[in-house]
Order: structure tokens, then C-alpha cells, then sequence
């Protein structure tokens, strides 16, 4: 996907109402490093993490956020531990 449809996506989570933080897995470093960049502008916390990493542990991967570049694990997410 090219980066005006990752502007879109973003787009349509900052509509969403009922979720705060969307998890968005990915298969490599340079989608990581992509994504961190395009959804940047995102009002809703998109938090991005390697999809082997993640299956391996889930409980101690570091998620990053895109919007704040802040790290966290998925017990902070869906505790609201995270400003």
C-alpha cells in the first residue's frame, strides 16, 4: 500500500468511537518503520509491533506508539496505563 492509503486508514480510525488503541501487527522491520511514520498524525493511539514477535509474547513485545513514539506493552493498553 502506498502512503495516501495508510492516510485514509488513519482517517477512518480517528472516526472510530468505541475503540481507543488499535494494535497493528506487521511482518517486518521496514512496514514497522513505515507505518510509525504514516499513521504519525493519527488522534487515536495506533500502537505497531513485529507479528512474530508478537505471537511469540504477547505479554512482554513492546508495542510502539505511532503517534507518540512511546513504548509499552499490551497490559498498559488495555489497562490505560499509557498517557
Amino acid at each position: 500500500m502506498a502512503a495516501p492509503e495508510y492516510e485514509r486508514i488513519c482517517a477512518e480510525i480517528n472516526h472510530e468511537k468505541k475503540l481507543e488503541t488499535f494494535l497493528y501487527l506487521v511482518p517486518n522491520c521496514e512496514l514497522h518503520a513505515f507505518l510509525l511514520h504514516a499513521l504519525r498524525n493519527s488522534r487515536r493511539r495506533i500502537v505497531v509491533t513485529l507479528a512474530a514477535e508478537f505471537v511469540q509474547s504477547p505479554h512482554t513485545t513492546l508495542l510502539i506508539d505511532a503517534r507518540t513514539r512511546v513504548q509499552c506493552r499490551l497490559e498498559d493498553c488495555l489497562t490505560g496505563a499509557i498517557p
